[in-house]
């Protein structure tokens, strides 16, 4: 189902050898409440198993077409890490850090950037907000700011995960 609704974008990888199949089975619940935070980090690929359906069409006597399905256990890698905001709050924002002397590349420019805080970019909770980011050898390094304030942050985390 998910690779029904999955933007052409992320149904191939960079490299454009594999192909995002589903979700980690492993979802989590985060909560931070009032001054908690996560330091630096980087999210690692890891190997699961998972469940892909898939339809196929059998044409009967009748020349009736029948979907039938087929579901089959197959090992995947995590490639994204995918982030469902339930709550927002002050602060709490998901910051990442750009690398050091890094090219960054958009639709129409390529820049060299040299490591500054100002040039870090950091994402701020918003209820049903969905942010996914690349983890494993290709993650930036990110963290999640103090929560301000008195209410908590909620934060749904599974991974979208590749099939080569």
């Amino acid at each position: 189902r998910l690779r029904q609704t999955c933007p052409d974008a992320l149904r191939l990888i960079p490299d454009n050898s594999s192909c995002c199949c589903g979700c980690n089975p492993n979802v989590r619940l985060y909560k931070y409440g009032p001054g908690m935070s996560f330091g630096p980090h980087i999210d690692e690929s890891n190997t699961v198993q998972i469940q892909l359906t898939t339809e196929d069409a059998a044409t009967t006597s009748a020349a009736e077409d029948i979907m039938t399905e087929t579901t089959r256990t197959v090992t995947a890698t995590t490639r994204y890490t995918m982030l469902l905001y339930l709550s927002a709050c002050q602060g709490g924002a998901t910051r990442f850090e750009l690398p050091p002397n890094s090219t960054t590349t958009t639709r129409n420019t390529t820049r060299k950037t040299a490591k500054n805080a100002d040039q870090d970019v950091a994402f701020a909770p918003q209820v049903g907000a969905l942010l996914l980011h690349l983890h494993g050898d290709d993650c930036l390094t990110h963290q999640a700011d103090p929560v301000r304030g008195t209410e908590a942050k909620y934060v749904l985390r599974t991974d979208l995960v590749e099939m080569a």
